[in-house]
């Protein structure tokens, strides 16, 4: 009797145990519209995102979670003043998983995102995959709730 091979990481009927920060609950998503907003299947933070994507196709919540691995990194290392970086706001596309400051941040102008979210479209533009239509903006804040952390990258990205 030959043996099963065991499936694909991700696959229908496999596990993935991930570890994930617990700073990814202050990644709060900010829905587009109020259909968004009142949705009660859309994740309202990153660690309900990941799960999302990893269910989805595991290879989209792992490179979202690289990302914002990197990201968490960055910051507990602080600046080195070797790198040249982008400041921001990010935002999470559904369609790859990447996590970054949009491509077509420029054409958005320098409002907030809030802002921005009433006066969509434009939507902001995945770095990675050109989508602009499956992206929401993230917004990072400490544990206080209170005071938003900028969204730093290196440039060319995380």
């Amino acid at each position: 009797m030959a043996e099963a091979a065991a499936p694909p990481l991700g696959s229908a009927g496999s596990l993935v145990t991930i570890t994930v920060s617990p700073a990814l609950s202050n990644f709060k998503i900010i829905p587009k519209d109020a259909e968004e907003e009142a949705d009660t299947n859309m994740p309202k933070d990153m660690k309900a995102a990941l799960l999302v994507l990893y269910n989805v196709d595991a290879s989209k919540g792992e490179r979202c979670k690289t990302v914002l691995d990197a990201y968490l990194q960055l910051l507990a290392a602080g600046p080195s003043g070797n790198n040249r970086i982008s400041v921001g706001q990010a935002i999470l596309c559904w369609n790859c998983g990447h996590v970054a400051i949009p491509a077509n941040i420029d054409e958005m102008g320098e409002a907030p995102p809030e802002a921005i979210r009433k006066a969509m479209p434009p939507y902001a533009q995945c770095a990675s995959c050109n989508e602009r239509e499956q992206s929401n903006w993230l917004c990072f804040t400490q544990p206080d709730g209170e005071t938003i952390v900028p969204w730093i990258q290196k440039l060319g990205g995380v």
